[in-house]
């Protein structure tokens, strides 16, 4: 009696640890691993604004939209569309940029009257909102870098250097999207597997909670969902005869 007593609190201890360790792990499986701060090269005292709408202009010719900002992400802006008015303003290139600063206010909004590809007979409305200038400080810094060497480039002339630099901010461009398409499925990836033993995790809590209290001792007990084991051809059930137990089958005699 001594012993099965040992031995039932051996197996229960071991249950509880191999419970805690199951919710230990679902608690680590759970955490969001894929969070990590973007390191930022750019000191925000280069940027003289707060909010931005990621626009690089010539004048009132959109010349290029920064990657991850309000223009690009809304895909209604293109290269060579001229801004003719800025909330209902006529824009001009005195007066565009200060006009798409507006209140600078991240979050705020502001209404630009595009003519697509500069044809004025061809209107359109486009709704922009203002994000802070730190969530793409770097990128927006490198298409101030690429405008400002292609100013120069068009200011001795030379087509060349221009469509160079055109060159390299479309390359530039192409390589951060791929990056984060890269990025967002190396995430579906990661949060699905996390999900996917998750879910395994439960199913063994399932399987050692039931556990019968002897160790063991009463049989496989299935899991939700998984039909019960049977028992094998010629296999006996044990069955209590006047207080002792008796194997009853194929070679027992009967009476």
């Amino acid at each position: 009696v001594i012993a099965s007593v040992g031995v039932m609190e051996t197996f229960q201890s071991l249950k509880a640890k191999c419970l805690d360790l199951c919710s230990s792990t679902t608690t680590e499986l759970k955490k969001d691993v894929l969070r990590v701060d973007m390191k930022v090269i750019t000191k925000k005292e280069e940027f003289s604004t707060k909010a931005t709408v990621g626009i690089m202009i010539n004048g009132t010719i959109v010349d290029n939209a920064v990657v991850g900002g309000p223009a690009f992400n809304s895909k209604q802006l293109a290269h060579g569309d001229v801004i003719v008015a800025v909330d209902g303003v006529a824009a001009t290139s005195e007066n565009i940029i200060q006009m798409l600063i507006g209140t600078d206010v991240p979050g705020s909004q502001v209404d630009l009257k595009i003519a697509p590809g500069g044809n004025k007979s061809a209107l359109k409305d486009v709704k922009l909102t203002r994000m802070a200038t730190s969530a793409i400080q770097d990128r927006r810094r490198m298409f101030e870098l690429f405008n400002s060497i292609k100013d120069r480039a068009l200011g001795d002339p030379d087509p060349r250097a221009v469509a160079t630099v055109d060159e390299a901010i479309q390359l530039w461009n192409n390589m951060w999207l791929a990056g984060q398409a890269h990025d967002e499925k190396v995430t579906d990836n990661v949060r699905g597997q996390q999900a996917a033993c998750v879910e395994l995790l439960a199913r063994l809590k399932q399987a050692i909670e039931r556990l019968s209290n002897d160790g063991g001792g009463g049989g496989e007990v299935p899991l939700e969902g998984e039909a019960r084991p049977r028992r094998k051809l010629g296999a006996a059930a044990p069955q209590d005869v006047g207080g002792s137990t008796a194997a009853v089958g194929p070679e027992s005699s009967s009476s």
